[in-house]
């Protein structure tokens, strides 16, 4: 028979798998990943309730149950109640995946933890090539070059590119800081840092590649601190060569790249736009979030917002005054978390937002948890362009790596 410790041993490698299970289906389409953390929840209760002893919650679990519970509140002055049940049924994973990992009985160890940041890194690289070769069988069939580039190269996975590139960052930076110490005179670890860097780059997203150069030069001057000049000279030049070279060698990143110098204030001046308005990514985003704090401070709702099942029909009343919803423009949600969470819950929404964003990096400089602070950094930074915290890609991933980090700096990785 069995002993204690094989089955300890045995849930253990369970529930390490599921987990890797779970983090990598973040790469692949929604309902792959729903299933995943379906099936790692049964084990959870399963394991839970079926083994001695009582469940020991963290204390940063209330944090998360907190998160969550601002949503319900704000069904309490919702008027679509159906889709404010909607809402609080797509973020449930912000309560779910905390209480699982914050609660479990098994204790993964310093090694394990490295190592499901690597394998999700890993995940990412295999769906990458995957997604390079079906590009490259396209292209030889009569497509153009644009099949290697942005949502071009996610469709057959339904993935959008900005958030699939997100993880793709906090992989790379956090398997660099796993494995520089023993790995940097290896040929092969710049390889795969050099590949992982042509796919950001060929994702083409302008926030992820401002991303790697702000958060690469934060590591530089703070991590790598005692590695000697001659290593930060090194990963410097070989960054600026990499972004340089991509504005160079691919037009289509470049393209995008210079959108950004294109901000139009006659754009944000104008109070109706006619059908098919050329809007370039910048300036479209600056009307939604000058409009959405335009109304909300003119019908009064800054302090506490529309409610939690509000949000999108007023974002579409809002739209439709301006003329955007003849641009096809229906349900865009803001592309901005920060302005998302104001629609939805005020002022008071947003402190608590940036609450939990300051907490975290309190966590992280107090252990000097590189991986939780570099994590923070990808997503509070990322919510100025995306609405990360409403769409499923952006919860999970949140909801998944935050309360894992937590743990990786109690373990003083």
């Amino acid at each position: 028979m069995a002993t204690t410790a094989e089955h300890s041993k045995l849930f253990t490698k369970i529930y390490f798998w599921l987990l890797v299970v779970v983090q990598s289906t973040l790469f692949l389409p929604v309902k792959i990943n729903t299933y995943a953390i379906v099936i790692l929840t049964l084990f959870w209760l399963v394991h839970s309730f079926g083994t001695p002893g009582k469940l020991v919650a963290n204390r940063s679990l209330w944090l998360f149950v907190l998160f969550f519970f601002s949503f319900v509140i704000g069904l309490f002055y919702t008027t679509n109640l159906t889709q404010g049940a909607s809402e609080i049924e797509k973020r449930s994973a912000l309560a779910i995946l905390p209480l699982i990992i914050l609660t479990c009985k098994i204790s993964l160890s310093k090694d394990q933890l490295q190592k499901l940041i690597l394998y999700f890194f890993y995940a990412g690289l295999v769906v990458s090539l995957g997604l390079l070769t079906f590009a490259f069988y396209r292209y030889q069939t009569g497509f153009s070059a644009d099949v290697f580039y942005y949502r071009e190269l996610t469709n057959i996975i339904r993935h959008h590119p900005v958030y699939y590139s997100y993880y793709l960052l906090f992989g790379l930076l956090a398997r660099f800081l796993i494995l520089f110490r023993t790995h940097h005179k290896k040929l092969v670890f710049w390889i795969i840092n050099i590949f992982g860097v042509t796919i950001l780059v060929l994702l083409a997203s302008k926030m992820v590649v401002s991303l790697l150069v702000i958060i690469t030069i934060f590591l530089l001057f703070t991590y790598f601190r005692s590695t000697g000049v001659y290593y930060k000279l090194v990963a410097g030049v070989l960054l600026v060569l990499l972004i340089s070279g991509s504005f160079v060698f691919f037009p289509q990143v470049r393209g995008k790249a210079t959108d950004m110098l294109h901000l139009s204030m006659n754009d944000l001046k104008q109070e109706k736009y006619a059908y098919n308005y050329p809007f370039n990514g910048l300036n479209f985003r600056l009307v939604l979030w000058k409009l959405s704090i335009q109304h909300l401070y003119n019908d009064r709702l800054l302090w506490f917002g529309v409610g939690t099942g509000d949000a999108r029909d007023y974002l579409n009343e809002v739209y439709a005054q301006h003329g955007l919803l003849d641009g096809g423009y229906i349900n865009y949600n803001t592309h901005n978390e920060y302005v998302e969470t104001l629609v939805r819950h005020g002022l008071a929404g947003l402190f608590f937002l940036f609450s939990v964003y300051l907490w975290g990096f309190y966590k992280g400089f107090s252990h000097k948890n590189f991986f939780l602070i570099i994590f923070l950094l990808i997503f509070a930074i990322s919510s100025w362009s995306e609405a990360s915290l409403s769409v499923n890609k952006g919860i999970v991933f949140f909801s998944l790596y935050f309360p894992l980090l937590l743990l990786i700096g109690k373990k003083q990785l």
